[in-house]
């Protein structure tokens, strides 16, 4: 048996991910697919990111797929790209 994880949304919306065989089954009322990569399951996902689910199902794909947003490093001082003109 292959091991599985799911992001599911009663009624509306059912991912699977299966990472043995490296695709996504996708589910919606009266429409069912398969996905190989995280931009083609959002497409048919549908949900925006502005909303809590689209923010779930972002956050659940990074973390099965084992992707992280790449943090702009700070700077140590905050003027170092600044001029001052005279």
């Amino acid at each position: 048996m292959t091991q599985q994880h799911q992001f599911v949304v009663p009624k509306s919306l059912a991912i699977t991910w299966l990472p043995k065989e490296q695709y996504f089954i996708c589910w919606k009322p009266h429409t069912s697919c398969l996905r190989s990569d995280r931009s083609s399951v959002l497409k048919f996902a549908r949900w925006p990111a502005s909303t809590p689910t689209g923010q779930r199902l972002r956050e659940w794909l990074d973390e099965v797929l084992g992707t992280t947003k790449q943090q702009e490093p700070i700077d140590a001082d905050p003027t170092a790209h600044t001029r001052v003109i005279i």
